[in-house]
């Protein structure tokens, strides 16, 4: 009994000085307490936000307007002596220039926005610790060994 009640007492302490370390700006979203906590890392966060979206928009546009370029434009195969060649012309030839277009300028795009996301979303983490309110089991490995941690 003795045991349990220690262990009581050990566990309300630890929870109450770990509960201590947390800012009174937490809400639990981390986008939310990047707005509140870091504006100058959320504007960071929302602009890579953007552009990973319209990246995205071009590359997939990109993707089906190229698609129907082809199946759009008017094929004329002719045969040399290195080989068939098909040339595409007309309205689908112009669709399908821009398709390409869409997916050479989407894709850079979509990955510089990815990577500036996820650099603003690291440094707002490091910068401020940010971890969860509730206590979460953690499992740790090194060249020690592997062990599992309860954290409040």
């Amino acid at each position: 009994m003795k045991k349990i009640f220690l262990a009581l007492i050990c566990l309300a302490a630890f929870a109450g000085t770990s509960m201590a370390q947390y800012s009174t700006n937490r809400t639990g979203n981390l986008v939310d307490d990047m707005r509140t906590n870091a504006p100058d890392l959320y504007k960071s966060y929302r602009s890579g936000n953007k552009l990973r979206n319209v990246g995205m928009g071009l590359t997939i546009g990109g993707i089906a307007a190229t698609i129907v370029g082809v199946a759009v434009a008017d094929k004329k195969t002719t045969t040399t002596s290195t080989g068939t060649q098909v040339n595409l012309s007309g309205t689908g030839a112009a669709v399908f220039v821009v398709g390409v277009v869409g997916i050479l300028a989407g894709t850079p795009t979509w990955i510089i926005g990815g990577s500036k996301k996820r650099r603003a979303k690291n440094a707002y983490l490091k910068k401020y610790s940010y971890e969860p309110s509730a206590p979460y089991l953690k499992l740790n490995s090194s060249a020690d060994g592997i062990g599992l941690a309860l954290v409040f």
